[in-house]
């Protein structure tokens, strides 16, 4: 699957966005409708990867049966949050099944992870998706989110919006609910619909999941209960991955080249491009084990790896992705 990208800003859930611009960019999609301050860590040449904290305000339509419960206050942009329990019959990524797709995603990425030496802390799964180059009105994306939770089984979902333009402008509505999975990783689903001062508009899904746990086989079953979720509401996933660990002690630049290119080798991966500054390593590969990529400068890419030397812990953290890095390192 390819998937080609530009340089646009879309949040991935609460706490989460990406800045995607030039030869590295990760998704398209509109303009990011929440911002704040930003914690960058570069990934290669051409994008930056941000977190952000995500705005709260707005209004949504009534959840359905079984869905998270919404406060609607408006058109005013107020901040609105309803802390509701989880979905009923939902069983969360306990239950599911694992597809070939998500398995060989999971694999993949703990092959080359497990190369570079480093102990794992953590890993997140993240997707974006079209929904429709149409603007969906409020109760439209409501519906839509409630489904979209209901496949996830959220515990402990709080759901927020917001709305703001609208009589014939440009406008933009946003869903989101966010919450827990029984591992306890943090979870979040957003939809967002923009309508553009030309008048093109753009609805997007994304969902976003991120653990500070250690068990692999539970990161494998969370990237296949968010390809089902997707599928559930009739969309094409296209998986984000990344695992993220350290190792003990600080690395020179040619010592954490030489552990990416070990790494790359244990995937049967070719070096595309990459950037190195002080204190900091990261390059981006292309590996035909992983039949997924994007393009990068006309070129196929489906790994990157990013060394970042830990000043304040006296180590070296390491992230492995595919087919980028989508998380701050």
């Amino acid at each position: 699957m390819k998937h080609r990208v530009t340089g646009r800003l879309v949040t991935l859930g609460v706490g989460c966005a990406f800045i995607l611009a030039g030869g590295h960019a990760l998704i398209s999609g509109a303009p990011m409708a929440a911002a704040g301050t930003t914690t960058a860590g570069t990934t290669t040449a051409g994008a930056t990867t941000a977190g952000a904290p995500m705005a709260t305000a707005g209004t949504t339509a009534a959840a359905a049966k079984g869905a998270p419960q919404t406060v609607a206050t408006g058109r005013s942009g107020a901040s609105a949050s309803a802390k509701v329990g989880s979905p009923s019959g939902s069983a969360g990524p306990m239950a599911v099944s694992i597809p070939p797709e998500s398995r060989a995603i999971a694999r993949f990425t703990e092959q080359a992870f497990t190369a570079t030496g480093a102990e794992v802390s953590g890993y997140a799964v993240n997707t974006w998706s079209q929904v429709s180059a149409t603007y969906e009105t409020d109760r439209q994306i409501g519906q839509l989110l409630d489904k979209v939770v209901q496949e996830l089984g959220i515990q402990n979902a709080k759901k927020i919006s917001r709305q703001s333009g609208g009589d014939g402008h440009a406008a933009e509505s946003i869903a989101e609910v966010y919450g827990a999975w029984a591992d306890e990783t943090r979870v979040s689903a957003t939809v967002s619909s923009f309508r553009f001062t030309n008048q093109q508009a753009e609805t997007l899904l994304v969902i976003s999941a991120a653990s500070t746990g250690h068990d692999l086989k539970q990161y494998e079953r969370e990237i296949a209960t968010v390809q089902s979720a997707l599928q559930g509401v009739g969309l094409q996933p296209e998986i984000r991955a990344c695992i993220e660990g350290s190792r003990g002690a600080m690395m020179s630049g040619g010592q954490a080249e030489a552990v990416i290119r070990h790494a790359f080798q244990s995937v049967e991966a070719k070096s595309v491009e990459g950037v190195q500054t002080s204190g900091l390593v990261s390059i981006s590969g292309y590996s035909t084990e992983m039949p997924q990529y994007i393009l990068t400068r006309g070129q196929k890419m489906n790994i990157q790896i990013g060394i970042h030397n830990d000043v304040a812990r006296n180590r070296t953290n390491v992230v492995v992705g595919t087919p980028v890095i989508t998380v701050t390192y």
